[in-house]
């Protein structure tokens, strides 16, 4: 990977995790997160999800019933 396409992805995922953080902001509140993109599902990007939420990460081929 160059580092132009380092920095985009960098970007994309500092602001998809900004939007995250503010779904659950206490401990005690509730929320469901949706990251509708295969892409999230390559380790590469897996990383830079945030540990709290990569615990809890569940991959999935089709979204639906």
């Amino acid at each position: 990977m160059d580092d132009t396409q380092e920095l985009c992805e960098s970007m994309c995922m500092r602001g998809g995790n900004q939007s995250s953080g503010r779904c659950i902001r206490h401990a005690k509140d509730c929320g469901c997160i949706l990251l509708l993109d295969k892409r999230y599902n390559r380790p590469q990007l897996k990383q830079k999800i945030p540990g709290w939420i990569q615990k809890s990460l569940v991959a999935k081929d089709s979204f639906g019933a």
